[in-house]
């Protein structure tokens, strides 16, 4: 059931990024925007990275598993030793990165040792079990992780020092949540069975490449410009600026993911079936979203300051500004997530991979263009903008290969409505930021039941998942 499965992740993901948030707000406060960037330089960098150790395996064997057409021990093992090849391989492109960059040998060391849990990232089988639809493990999973390296933060962290131990408590993280991974997955499922096969791997690779190549393209659309402005930025506390409106958003954005993510396998059974099913979920799934994530933009627009001096102390002020911008990708994501899953579930993952790469380029250009002119605002235009792309290509992909389904109806009201709150609450800023967000809060979902009276009928339909007998216009 979508409806039960989405609440599971949701709970599991609202602890641990409660555990994260607690987390580096805490190493914010210690380390101060220089040592915050530092690390969240060394993190970006892992992440990217993380992409060539996955290879695309995650949604791939997702929805294998989900169709029933593999053995999972067998598709199992041989996910986990061609991510342990792509794992040397990540570190040795690290290695070689970390050498020419500019930077002193402390922030260097901190990415090395980082790098280190590229290693163990094999050993995460979440996409196992949620294929299975077994969506308790994996918000065990992801709590598990985020509680390790919460708790070893706040006992061990207490100066700016010591960045090379929060790198090591990340590593020691990754491998704590991939014993459980390995016990439960013995207990639940079946026992490990290390056989290789040539061809079948061929295969694995040939279907993972266009999604590895669309994560990839994602990858650096999304951290290119964080990468560049530690590049061009010695002191990193640009990077510490910007990556303080960036782990806001992305936090956020992980409810997106996590929303689109379990969605996959609804879309993937619409395969073969009556299109006007799809395009009925689809439209209520767009107008529900659409509503949320606009929502989000305008409060996150009108309480930036509080929310970013609330969370890492005045220290981190002028993030206020870039949050301001920033927060819109989260609306921007949801619709584009919507069409690019389309195009995975469906079988185009060339596709999804061809609008990616389009952002990522238009990114590129933009990140060179705009952030030596205008520095961390530059670096959060270039993101908007990109995926803007991102999503305009997968809406042509989608209506050329599979049908129509039109997003500009389900973001008009919502849209309009939060442009009138935005311009209404600058004839209150006397009365501070709080009473307008409540006011803004109220007046969002006033208009909404007036406006948009089936939303709650959305909602349902949406809970109750892939049923297309049930979903009425």
């Amino acid at each position: 059931c979508l409806g039960k499965n989405f609440l599971i992740l949701s709970l599991g993901e609202v602890i641990s990024k409660i555990l994260t948030f607690a987390a580096f707000a805490f190493l914010a406060r210690i380390l101060g925007p220089g040592g915050f960037g530092t690390i969240e330089f060394a993190l970006t960098l892992i992440f990217v990275m993380s992409q060539v150790v996955d290879f695309g395996s995650e949604k791939f064997g997702a929805v294998q598993v989900a169709q029933g057409d593999k053995i999972i021990s067998n598709l199992t093992s041989h996910v986990i030793i061609l991510r342990l090849f792509f794992a040397g391989t990540s570190y040795i492109i690290l290695t070689s990165l970390v050498l020419i960059l500019n930077k002193p040998a402390a922030v260097k060391q901190v990415i090395l040792l980082y790098g280190l849990s590229l290693f163990l990232l094999p050993g995460l089988l979440n996409w196992v079990f949620q294929g299975l639809d077994k969506m308790q493990w994996v918000a065990i999973f992801s709590i598990t992780r985020q509680f390790i390296f919460a708790l070893f933060i706040f006992l061990f962290i207490r100066s700016p020092e010591q960045l090379w131990i929060v790198a090591l408590i990340e590593v020691c993280s990754v491998f704590g949540t991939i014993v459980l991974n390995v016990i439960i997955y013995r207990l639940q499922i079946e026992r490990f069975s290390f056989r290789f096969n040539f061809q079948f791997s061929k295969s694995i690779l040939k279907q993972t490449l266009p999604i590895f190549l669309s994560q990839a393209m994602m990858a650096l659309k999304l951290h290119l410009p964080t990468i560049l402005v530690g590049v061009l930025m010695i002191d990193n506390k640009g990077v510490g600026w910007f990556r303080a409106s960036h782990r806001i958003v992305f936090a956020l954005n992980t409810f997106v993911m996590l929303y689109l993510f379990n969605l996959l396998p609804s879309i993937a059974r619409y395969k073969g079936v009556n299109f006007n099913n799809l395009h009925r979920f689809m439209h209520h799934s767009m107008r529900v979203t659409s509503w949320i994530t606009i929502f989000i933009g305008v409060i996150g627009m009108i309480l930036s300051q509080p929310i970013i001096n609330g969370i890492y102390g005045a220290m981190f002020s002028e993030a206020g500004k870039i949050f301001q911008i920033m927060v819109w990708l989260i609306a921007i994501f949801i619709l584009s997530g919507h069409y690019r899953y389309i195009l995975i579930g469906f079988g185009h993952q060339k596709l999804d991979f061809r609008s990616t790469a389009i952002g990522a380029i238009v990114s590129i250009i933009l990140c060179f263009t705009l952030i030596p002119a205008y520095g961390i605002a530059g670096a959060a235009w270039s993101m908007l903008i990109a995926e803007f792309f991102t999503w305009s290509f997968a809406y042509y992909f989608v209506r050329k290969e599979i049908n129509l389904i039109p997003a500009l109806p389900h973001i008009i009201k919502p849209g309009l409505i939060s442009i009138g709150l935005i311009i209404s609450v600058q004839f209150l800023q006397a009365y501070g930021f709080w009473l307008q967000g409540v006011l803004a809060i109220l007046a969002y979902f006033l208009t909404m039941i007036l406006f948009q009276p089936t939303i709650f009928t959305d909602i349902r339909i949406l809970a109750k998942g892939n049923q297309p007998a049930n979903v009425a216009n």
